[in-house]
This record gives C-alpha cells, structure tokens and sequence, in this order.
C-alpha cells in the first residue's frame, strides 16, 4: 500500500486556472492523495469548481472559509491533513504528471525528511519560457543547510507532517515571505534533505497577480526574518541562525529593495531610507560568496542612484 499523500491547495478567486490545476492533481500517476482544497472566500466559482471536483472523486475534500489569507487557509488545510508526507500547492500552477510519484519515492529511498526538484516558468497562457534549476546561493558546510537559500516556495517541495506536527511548524500570517519563515523554519529539523534536477511542475506567472502588486508591505522583510530570529531563538540554534540563516537577509532585502523602480519618488526615498539602515548592518556577510557580494554592491549603486535621484 501507498503512503499517504496530502496535497493542500489554498483557493481564491483563480477560477480561469483552477481546473487545470485540479486535472493535473487528480490524474497524478501516485494515486494515494488526500487532495485538500481551501477556499479563501473567492468571489467567483471557484467554490463550485472545487465541488464539482469532489463529486466526482473521493480523494478531494472541500473546505470554505471567509477571506483570511493564504497562511490561514494552509493551515487549516494541515488541520484536516492525515497523510505521511505533505504538499502544499498554488491554485493557479499545474504538476507534472509523475510528481508526487517521484518525490515519494525519493523521500523513502534516501530516508529524506524534505524533497526539493526543479520546475519549469510558464505565461499565463501556459506558453513555456524557461526551465528554474534551483542552485545554491552560497556555500555552506551543512548537508542539510546547504539548501538554506533554495527559492522558499512550496511548489517544489515534500515535507513529513510529523514534522510539522511535532514541532508545531505553521504558516505565518504576514505581509510578505511567509514561505520563507515557513521553509527555513523546516529546514532546521531535518536530519536529510534531498534533491532531484527533474521539473516538477509549471510555476504560472499570473499578470495580475498579488504577488506582482507593490506597495510599502516589501519593508515588512524585516519582519519575517524578526519571525525565523524568533523561532531559532526558541529552539537554541542561534548559531545556526547566524551561520546559514542571516546572511540571506542580504538576499532577501535586495530582491525588495530592487522592487523600488515601481514607486513614485517620495516613496524611493522612503523605500532608500529603511534598506539602507538594514543593509549597513549586514555589509559583514558580504563575502559570504561572490553572489552575495555582487548583490551587494549592486545594492550599493542603485542606493546611490536613488539617493541622488
């Protein structure tokens, strides 16, 4: 018999993908999937498509919530889960189809408390651009913190719900980057991580999506590291959090801070201002590798840019 799989997809107002998502969900050749599916009190059909998938599959469980977030509709999602291993999925991506196969059997032949792959980037027609390979950002002399600085999102990824269980991991309800708390607050209790070069599924980019909106909450980065301090402080590893942890700040607050050409001029400075403070006091992981570095630096030079301009 299978292991269990729970698949947990959190749903709002996406019903233009959301079948494409469910097919490719429900016809995945690992054929054991609880398939959870929360919707976040869409203004759609979405409800209805997510029934209508469920009447005609018993794998598929249908939760409705008023509009909270999608932190609060995973966790619910993980409340309701029963499987060994979990899956966290976007509404509007779609798997291939031997994924869950293959992240299974990976996770049980190398005893792997976390499976990450590769995915591929597609338009929101579907049209294919680009193949992602996920790569380390900087080296580390951890087997398992080695992948510390792989993208954070859940798409690509197998956890063990024992894990998540035991050591009371759930999503954060913040501004931005709560699947970086929420990955790098996993990653700290896995004993093996895994790897595979395969794609495993189509990351949709969503024009109009939240994601691509831009507004003041990209400050809010400070946050989400202030949640992972937090967590490795509660659980005595602050040296792992210095060691592999704190140098992605650099990382992460340059990729917000380089969101800064989409905002009006009182704004820039605003924006300018906030990085510049966090930044200074992170120049010593600089060398932490080349791309570090050259982030770095590159930060340095649009900081000046925008202050003059």
């Amino acid at each position: 018999m299978e292991d269990l799989v729970s698949i947990i997809i959190p749903i709002y107002n996406v019903e233009f993908f959301l079948r494409d998502c469910l097919d490719s969900v429900i016809k995945q050749t690992y054929s054991n999937l609880e398939i959870i599916l929360v919707d976040d009190g869409s203004t759609d059909d979405c409800l209805e498509i997510c029934r209508e998938y469920q009447k005609k599959d018993n794998r598929v469980h249908v939760f409705h919530q008023e509009n909270k977030g999608c932190s609060i509709a995973r966790n619910l999602g993980l409340k309701h889960a029963h499987g060994i291993y979990i899956s966290f999925f976007d509404s509007d991506d779609v798997m291939h189809p031997d994924r869950m196969e293959e992240m299974v059997a990976i996770m049980k032949k190398e005893d792997a408390d976390l499976v990450i792959g590769n995915y591929d980037i597609v338009t929101q027609d579907g049209t294919f651009l680009e193949n992602k390979k996920e790569v380390a950002l900087y080296e580390v002399d951890s087997p398992t913190f080695k992948y510390c600085s792989f993208a954070p999102f859940p798409g690509n990824k197998l956890y063990r719900l024992s894990i998540l269980k035991e050591k009371q991991i759930e999503w954060k309800q913040i501004s931005i980057a709560e699947d970086l708390v929420f990955y790098l607050s996993y990653i700290l209790w896995c004993k093996k991580v895994s790897f595979t070069s395969d794609s495993l599924f189509n990351y949709r980019i969503v024009e109009n999506s939240l994601s691509r909106k831009y507004d003041l909450k990209i400050l809010s980065i400070k946050d989400a590291f202030l949640e992972i301090e937090k967590f490795y402080a509660e659980n005595n590893n602050m040296e792992k959090f210095r060691q592999y942890i704190e140098p992605l700040k650099i990382v992460h607050y340059y990729y917000q801070f380089s969101k800064i050409k989409f905002f009006k001029r009182k704004e820039r400075r605003d924006i300018n201002a906030f990085f510049k403070k966090e930044m200074k006091l992170l120049k010593k992981y600089k060398n932490k590798s080349p791309f570090i570095r050259n982030i770095y630096f590159k930060y340095q030079l649009k900081s000046m840019y925008y202050t003059l301009f």
